[in-house]
């Protein structure tokens, strides 16, 4: 974990947000498998959280249907839209 040493005030929904976190880092969490690792990094200008891992990432078969309505490669159907910025990372960006 990597965190820039000043907390900016960003408004936000604190409970969605910290749902938000924790789908993403469970999502991670099951992409690593036991030997994988999970980063994060915070940047303060942009205000912006960063969350990797070392999973193997999608091929490009499944990152063409992400955004398809109940799509989802888990046999339950539950799902986390997020657009992959390369094949194992994803970034959110917020703006103050």
């Amino acid at each position: 974990m990597e965190l820039d040493s000043v907390s900016p005030i960003v408004n936000l929904d604190n409970s969605l947000f910290e749902q938000v976190l924790v789908n993403i880092i469970k999502n991670a969490s099951e992409a690593i498998g036991h030997d994988g690792e999970i980063y994060i990094r915070t940047f303060r200008n942009p205000v912006c959280p960063e969350i990797a891992d070392t999973g193997k990432g999608i091929d490009k078969e499944t990152e063409a249907k992400l955004f398809s309505p109940f799509f989802s490669t888990r046999w339950s159907g539950h799902r986390l839209d997020l657009y992959p910025r390369s094949a194992s990372k994803a970034q959110l960006f917020f703006f103050s």
